[in-house]
């Protein structure tokens, strides 16, 4: 679930899971449709610690299919659909569920569908946790050298780093493809993203300045430059 630059919703709800919230109209589709996953997959894990199972399919958590009384999580009044107004595709595979986005073509079982299941998750938050070595030409702000991703899930989808950086409010990171992970370092008036893309036992990429609530006089959101974080031993 590739996402680019996107607006940042509010700490306090969690990243990119507060009820009622959405992302800004003119976001880019894979961030909102990585929003829009999140809610579906937050709705799932609360119907099955009630009932004790997963639901059979999507009208089973959200009977309307569209946000509201009985569908809560969803934005009002909208229907339960992708970035690209296709309806989710929800599936039971080998006692998990699986929730798939037609993606850009607006066709399933296409290069371009977007899935969730939650063992891929895993897997790839068990392949890509770790420590790794990075230096920044250009963001002074992280101190040493030393990225550190943990498997502790800190919100919904997304997982603890290392280091804190004592000018954001908040850090995570979480696979965004199978190919590639983003690391985020979040301000209230911007923020600081790592893409990451896999080259063997390293993670090379870009890091990105992101959006804010306030005004982007406030602050200062780092300069975009290229990274290459090499894995390390932890502990050295």
């Amino acid at each position: 679930m590739l996402t680019h630059h996107r607006w940042i919703v509010l700490l306090s709800c969690g990243q990119l899971a507060c009820v009622g919230l959405s992302l800004a109209p003119n976001a880019d589709p894979y961030a909102l449709n990585r929003y829009h996953f999140l809610q579906i997959r937050g709705a799932v894990r609360g119907f099955q610690r009630t009932h004790g199972r997963l639901p059979t399919d999507l009208s089973e958590v959200c009977p309307s299919m569209r946000g509201g009384e009985n569908c809560p999580f969803w934005a009002v009044g909208q229907p339960l659909v992708d970035a690209w107004q296709r309806p989710f595709l929800y599936e039971l595979v080998d006692d998990e569920f699986q929730i798939t986005s037609t993606g850009p073509d607006r066709r399933a079982h296409t290069a371009d569908d977007i899935s969730f299941r939650p063992s891929v998750e895993r897997s790839l938050v068990r392949t890509d946790a770790g420590c790794y070595r990075l230096n920044f030409a250009k963001w002074r702000e992280f101190a040493g050298s030393l990225l550190v991703l943990d498997t502790t899930e800190r919100s919904l989808g997304s997982y603890q780093v290392r280091p804190s950086i004592p000018t954001y409010m908040g850090e995570s990171w979480y696979p965004a493809s199978t190919e590639a992970l983003e690391v985020e370092w979040i301000a209230m008036h911007h923020s600081a993203i790592l893409q990451l893309r896999r080259k063997g036992d390293s993670l090379v990429g870009d890091l990105l300045p992101g959006g804010g609530l306030a005004s982007p006089g406030i602050g200062s959101p780092p300069k975009p430059e290229k990274v290459t974080a090499i894995r390390t031993a932890c502990g050295i």
